[in-house]
């Protein structure tokens, strides 16, 4: 600055790689930089994006990710497939465990499948029935049979728990 008795530091967010100069210039968009006085901006790191002038990378919002490098937006994450969970600043989606499903897309958790339901994959959209013969509870990886001297009949009411198979 003109008659500036001392130099200022640049702000975070802004950098001066030249000596003698009367300003700062503004990371770009992409790019941070967190400390004062520095010469150089930082390449926005993998599930996060920067805006100009940033001092710090801001992560992909939960419900989405990004494996890329300097993103300028958050509308560069990628949206977290059906089947999958994403969570704050994913870097990639991690699909649903047995015992649980997600149906819809951008989401940051999986839902664990309903009593009477079972899910025995990864990455799917939808619980199945648990079967005749057998019990599911809440977030079931597969239907557990009934134990011997014990039945279950799918038709007469929704299996969740051992106890719901009758004595024969």
């Amino acid at each position: 600055l003109t008659g500036a008795v001392a130099a200022d530091p640049c702000s975070p967010g802004t950098v001066q790689p030249q000596v003698s100069q009367g300003s700062c210039d503004k990371c770009e968009a992409g790019s941070f930089q967190e400390q004062p006085g520095e010469t150089a901006c930082e390449r926005c790191p993998a599930g996060a994006y920067c805006a100009e002038g940033a001092s710090a990378a801001l992560p992909c919002l939960e419900g989405s990710y990004s494996s890329a490098t300097g993103l300028s937006s958050s509308g560069q994450c990628t949206a977290c497939p059906e089947g999958s969970f994403c969570s704050t600043s994913s870097l990639t989606p991690t699909e649903c465990s047995p015992g649980t499903v997600q149906p819809l897309a951008e989401q940051g958790t999986c839902d664990k499948c309903d009593a009477g339901k079972f899910m025995n994959e990864s990455g799917k959209t939808a619980c199945f029935e648990c079967v005749a013969g057998s019990y599911c509870a809440v977030g079931s990886g597969a239907p557990l049979p009934c134990t011997a001297g014990r039945f279950q009949n799918k038709a007469l009411k929704v299996q969740t728990s051992a106890s719901d198979c009758v004595v024969c």
